[in-house]
């Protein structure tokens, strides 16, 4: 263990306030002198409308290797490698280069412990505000430099591997989506001879509840005659583990983020290959399940009769239009998606694009449950490498048996 002092921000940054900019003076469009405005509406996953600011002072300005920090709204959101004029929601953090690494400073704001010392400090008024003060005012642990460096080296490692998994994970998904299409939207499946079914003249017939044609000898079913649809229930009381002869399993959430709110239980367990829909929120959200799961109260859960149908269905739901109920607060209800209509091939046509896209779902799966272990090992890391409990060639040692372990598993 090495002795590792903590030092005030204070002593190692200065900060700078962002700019209120008024909507009149914003513009839709860049151009010379523009700078891409980043407000607080920058940080929502539904976020899809820029806007940009004319000759700004230099002091509401960042580069990409700068770090601003949320002040109010999500107070002590840590942000880096953007590029523009910042809220004054917002403050950028300068700091000495010769004292502290840029990129430990980022991870080191970014802890859980940090996390939550910003929020603390921030008040517990109507609307948290972390003042200049506050911020300042913190102390963070402070190796030498080049241990600085060899953390910083450690931590990108993890998190790029964790980014190559999330990019094969969307390629795999993006070419399952594809094939859907190509099969089961433009109707283009292999035919008896291996030719493109309806731009080889296959025949195809009108059908009256979906308003189009669809291939001859396929099928309009509800999605109740294929599947067993259950809402979840109400969420367990997390940090509680039921002792079981079962292995206990996650609860999942709307899987918007991490895939999952992760807590312990033994009931209500859902053990076949499933689809899990929002039905709040974010409503109409699919994730397909592959492990055992628990859905929690915002979820449906929809479990194929038949396993094949698996990846078939989740694309199909993916595809649908999703009505709420109507309600003050929007919601999805089983009824609902029960009679959501489906166009259903004949199954040979589901066992081939079964068969196709089945080493690709379980990849994905496998890159995700090396992700969440990989998150874990980088959050358990991170407070050991910066408060000297762990060296860093401790770590690079513990890394490569990790890889190893990995290269073992897969082989």
């Amino acid at each position: 263990m090495i002795d590792v002092p903590y030092i005030k921000l204070g002593e190692l940054c200065t900060v700078n306030q962002g700019l209120q900019i008024p909507i009149s003076k914003r513009f839709k469009s860049e151009g010379d002198n523009r700078y891409f405005y980043i407000t607080v509406q920058f940080l929502k996953e539904s976020h899809n409308e820029k806007f940009y600011v004319e000759n700004p002072p230099k002091s509401s300005i960042c580069n990409e290797d700068d770090i601003i920090v949320v002040r109010t709204g999500s107070t002590g959101q840590i942000l880096t490698g953007i590029k523009g004029c910042f809220h004054n929601n917002f403050f950028k953090v300068n700091y000495d280069e010769e004292k502290v690494v840029g990129k430990y400073l980022y991870y080191c704001l970014k802890s859980k412990e940090k996390q939550k010392e910003m929020k603390n400090r921030s008040g517990i008024t109507t609307i948290p505000d972390l003042n200049h003060f506050m911020f300042l005012d913190m102390k963070i642990p402070l190796p030498g430099y080049s241990d600085q460096e060899g953390i910083v080296k450690i931590l990108d490692s993890i998190n790029s591997k964790i980014a190559i998994n999330n990019k094969i994970n969307q390629e795999l998904e993006a070419m399952a989506k594809t094939l859907y299409d190509y099969w089961f939207v433009q109707f283009d499946f292999p035919d008896a001879n291996g030719k493109p079914y309806k731009s080889y003249g296959g025949k195809m017939v009108y059908n009256q509840a979906l308003k189009r044609e669809i291939p001859e000898e396929w099928e309009v079913k509800e999605l109740s005659e294929i599947a067993e649809l259950k809402a979840g229930g109400d969420k367990p009381k997390l940090y509680t583990k039921e002792k079981t002869k079962e292995n206990t399993v996650p609860i999942y959430s709307n899987g918007i983020t991490n895939e999952g709110l992760y807590g312990y239980t033994s009931t209500a367990k859902i053990s076949k290959e499933s689809i899990t829909i929002s039905a709040r929120g974010t409503i109409g959200y699919c994730v397909l399940r592959k492990t055992p799961f628990v859905p929690i109260i915002r979820l449906i859960s929809v479990t194929p009769n038949n396993p094949n149908e698996v990846k078939f269905l989740f694309e199909s739901i993916k595809n649908l239009v999703f009505e709420n109920s109507g309600s003050v607060q929007q919601q999805l209800t089983v009824p609902q998606v029960s009679e959501l209509k489906l166009v259903f091939p004949p199954n040979d046509i589901i066992k081939k694009y079964d068969s196709f896209t089945r080493s690709s779902i379980d990849t994905i799966e496998i890159n995700k449950e090396q992700n969440q272990k990989l998150s874990e090992l980088r959050d358990w890391l991170l407070p050991m490498l910066m408060n000297g409990q762990v060296t860093v060639a401790e770590a690079e040692e513990h890394l490569g048996m990790v890889a190893e372990d990995e290269e073992t598993y897969k082989s």
